[in-house]
């Protein structure tokens, strides 16, 4: 279950805003959708339920007062990296999204009315049923995705309730908060795709923390840590959560060769009951065992934390 996150949509919140006319043809030789029209796009680095106000309009430029709501409507694209594969079927052109506009009954957007719509993430998440984990593909060229709002001459697509496929319903009360932590800054190779993040040069601990509010009782929080060693004889990487012992990763040896291997990387899912956590707080420390050679380096590539909230 993923948990949607409300959030004020103005122009202090990754809002970029532009109102432009475009007259492009897209890859099939069809006429663009954007091709008529006056058109706002709207920029965003983080996935969520966002609202737009008069207020938020009327910074767009667009005169509520003026429009017939129905016809308000909002296009986009879903989110991640396009597909390497060009055999993969994908909208050359944004495509229109459900939204739902609040007080459009009467034609009218007044100062109570708003939108509310749901944004994507750049990136990609995956659920392996196989592990029930969740995996996450960052987008390597992007940390944004764009929607465009525009007024059409007819009515906008709507949200459209579903009713109750049962009546014997069970609620609810915790989810899987899903904290994911990956930095590219490192591209061993100089070539391809594989970045890592933070580097490791010392055997001491790194921290990371982060706020989880109240964790749900007899659950299971998941870890999922990857990693990159660069040394010339065993080292490893032990991992912890609010001092309770996690595991470690064991990275082998490289060869001290110009043309060998430049790292030997490893990956494994940890597991800690949640009634084995105190606080609020989950704080990860790696601690990097270089196995004697004072030159290894480590590189962190990432790590999800799958926390019953």
């Amino acid at each position: 279950m993923t948990l949607l996150k409300y959030i004020q949509f103005n122009k202090t919140l990754l809002l970029s805003v532009l109102i432009f006319l475009s007259f492009a043809i897209n890859v099939k030789g069809q006429q663009s959708v954007l091709a008529q029209g006056e058109w706002v796009k709207m920029t965003f680095e983080t996935s969520g339920v966002y609202r737009v106000d008069f207020t938020t309009l009327s910074e767009m430029g667009i005169d509520p007062i003026s429009i017939d709501p129905r016809n308000l409507a909002i296009y986009g694209i879903e989110g991640g990296m396009l597909p390497q594969s060009n055999a993969v079927n994908q909208p050359s052109d944004p495509t229109e999204i459900s939204i739902r506009v609040f007080g459009e009954n009467d034609g009218t957007f007044g100062p109570e009315d708003y939108i509310l719509f749901y944004v994507d993430s750049p990136h990609k998440d995956y659920y392996n049923e196989s592990t029930d984990t969740y995996e996450i593909e960052k987008n390597l060229y992007s940390n944004q995705i764009h929607y465009f709002l525009t007024l059409k001459n007819g009515r906008g697509q709507r949200i459209i309730d579903s009713p109750n496929i049962s009546s014997a319903t069970t609620p609810l009360t915790w989810y899987r908060q899903i904290i994911h932590h990956e930095n590219d800054q490192v591209n061993l190779l100089t070539s391809g795709r594989e970045w890592f993040g933070e580097r490791f040069t010392t055997e001491d601990p790194v921290s990371f923390q982060y706020p989880v509010g109240s964790l749900t009782d007899n659950q299971i929080v998941k870890v999922t840590l990857s990693a990159g060693s660069q040394s010339f004889s065993q080292s490893s990487l032990l991992a912890t959560l609010n001092d309770n012992q996690l595991g470690q990763l064991t990275f082998q040896s490289i060869p001290n060769t110009q043309y060998g291997i430049k790292a030997n990387t490893q990956s494994n899912v940890f597991q800690l009951p949640t009634n084995n956590i105190d606080g609020n707080q989950l704080n990860l420390n790696l601690t990097f065992n270089k196995g004697g050679q004072n030159n290894a380096v480590l590189y962190l590539n990432e790590f999800v934390l799958d926390v019953p909230a």
